[in-house]
């Protein structure tokens, strides 16, 4: 549950609620009921209380939570206060009594602040157990696959592993690249191990001012390049128009689902304005991939993507 932690991730942590830990009275509500005197016990809210009337103002049991505390349930800095204080109110009443159905977990992980092992969220205590140490989440570090061979065509496709989404995601890899151009199976086989220092690879949230250098606070030479858009599209037969003036001295390519549309080996920089890789698709609906391969020898200039649908605007590419 995300309200009170349970069966979340921390650090490569599974956290599994416990029994439900005691509520100090001055901070808290007792029960599962709205309290105003939980409330009028901490001094802020004392404050607002006076300012707002008073008793005389606020004369019914839980009048001050069902009048003012509600504005705050969901308040990232109030929200603590609100819920405990006002559980009925903020509808956590219902959370707190499952809490006490949780199983509780034997701790097998030194608790730290790090990993979120022995927190407390809404009256429960959780307790770590042992999540895959040795392995990062796949949703955070996606890998790349060998190539595969499509039977009816002979040629090969370059991907990596399905990310689960929402809306959309944004993959960027970074490697040592020294040849005179780009040439895509070189390159793929260098995006095939990690990174190496100076490099990286991460989900990003924006495709505006993108380098290595600013990404992985990296070098700005002998840069191969790897971008991977994940995206939907709701609509069948939309019209979609990409700008990507990205910096590959060495020349790219792209790749729309697998299949390469565009690509040029002559230097493509243009002082970030560059037009050459640039595209548009009429798209069917569900989602699509869209990949951009190439290389730099210097000196690692940013880009930022834009796009449109149809006849609108033009927007950055984000998530």
């Amino acid at each position: 549950m995300k309200e009170n932690g349970c069966l979340q991730k921390w650090n490569n942590q599974m956290c599994a609620c416990g029994p439900a830990a005691s509520a100090p009275a001055t901070a808290q509500s007792s029960t599962n009921q709205d309290s105003d005197q939980c409330l009028k016990a901490i001094p802020a809210w004392m404050k607002s209380f006076n300012k707002l009337g008073g008793a005389k103002k606020f004369k019914a049991a839980g009048s001050f939570c069902a009048q003012y505390g509600k504005k705050w349930c969901n308040n990232k800095t109030w929200m603590k206060d609100a819920r405990k204080c006002c559980p009925t109110t903020c509808g956590v009443a219902t959370v707190k009594k499952e809490i006490a159905q949780c199983a509780p977990q034997k701790m097998v992980m030194k608790p730290n602040n790090k990993n979120g092992c022995n927190g407390n969220w809404d009256w429960s205590m959780c307790g770590c157990t042992v999540h895959k140490i040795s392995e990062k989440p796949k949703v955070n570090q996606p890998k790349l696959q060998t190539p595969k061979v499509n039977p009816k065509t002979g040629t090969t496709h370059w991907d990596i592993k399905p990310l689960p989404l929402q809306s959309a995601a944004i993959f960027v890899k970074t490697v040592a690249y020294t040849e005179k151009r780009t040439d895509i199976n070189i390159l793929k086989k260098k995006l095939n191990v990690p990174s190496g220092k100076g490099y990286c690879e991460k989900l990003v949230n924006s495709m505006t001012q993108v380098s290595n250098q600013r990404l992985c606070k990296g070098v700005n030479k002998n840069v191969g390049f790897y971008y991977r858009v994940t995206f939907p599209v709701g609509t069948e037969g939309l019209t979609y128009s990409f700008k990507t003036p990205v910096d590959f001295g060495l020349g790219g390519m792209v790749y729309l689902d697998g299949k390469k549309i565009k690509q040029d080996l002559s230097d493509i920089w243009q002082g970030g304005k560059s037009t050459k890789l640039d595209f548009t698709a009429k798209l069917t609906k569900g989602n699509h991939v869209l990949e951009l391969f190439g290389s730099e020898k210097c000196c690692d200039g940013t880009t930022r993507w834009t796009f449109k649908v149809n006849s609108g605007k033009w927007m950055d590419v984000t998530t």
